[in-house]
């Protein structure tokens, strides 16, 4: 594949198409009235995201001195992709057709691994940031399965899909600053933190 490709391929993992993502299905499960899982899956993203980003912000600060060639920040892409391609099959695939199940889990493994390997091709990380970023986002999902419980309902597949697919179209390609945001935070924190300059 060319580069290109690979930019487009990592363009699904970007936080424009993984967020957007995440909050329609956190109101979809809203109006489905599934309150548990619609709590699970805010605190599940949160958790992710939150954690992917004060770990950035204390490899660019406070920890630097502790990054090698290696390891320098794991990565978002990897992290919030799995955790909501990853949480969103979750609750596609609990269905009593077998063929539905693996369908719908080999494509969401197939779109995560495809761009975990687009951000090591592309240079953007390592492949121990990449793992360390899928790691982060399958916990996220084991923390959402946990949280939801019992809800075991599965969601009606045509509508999610549907819904997921028209936001790619609108969002994909469109990259939100958040790394860069991220990156002035950790600077001013070595700047205005002694300890951490």
């Amino acid at each position: 594949m060319t580069t290109e490709m690979w930019n487009y391929v990592t363009d699904f993992g970007d936080s424009s198409v993984t967020l957007t993502i995440a909050a329609f299905l956190l109101i979809y499960l809203l109006a489905q009235e599934r309150w548990r899982a619609a709590g699970a899956w805010v605190v599940a993203v949160a958790a992710c995201g939150v954690g992917m980003a004060l770990l950035k912000i204390a490899f660019r600060s406070c920890v630097h001195d502790l990054a090698s060639a290696e390891f320098t920040s794991a990565s978002g892409h990897a992290a919030m992709s799995a955790t909501v391609y990853g949480g969103f099959a979750m609750l596609l695939t609990v269905r009593p057709v077998v063929w539905h199940r693996f369908a719908i889990g080999a494509l969401a493994i197939g779109l995560v691994a495809a761009i975990a390997v687009s951000r090591v091709i592309l240079g953007m990380h390592q492949r121990a940031e990449v793992i360390a970023g899928l790691l982060i986002g399958i916990a996220s999902v084991l923390l959402f399965r946990r949280l939801r419980g019992r809800d075991q309902t599965p969601l009606p597949v045509l509508g999610p899909i549907a819904g997921a697919l028209a936001l790619i179209a609108l969002t994909h390609g469109e990259r939100w600053p958040i790394e860069e945001y991220l990156t002035q935070l950790a600077a001013l924190i070595r700047h205005h933190i002694p300890a951490c300059s």
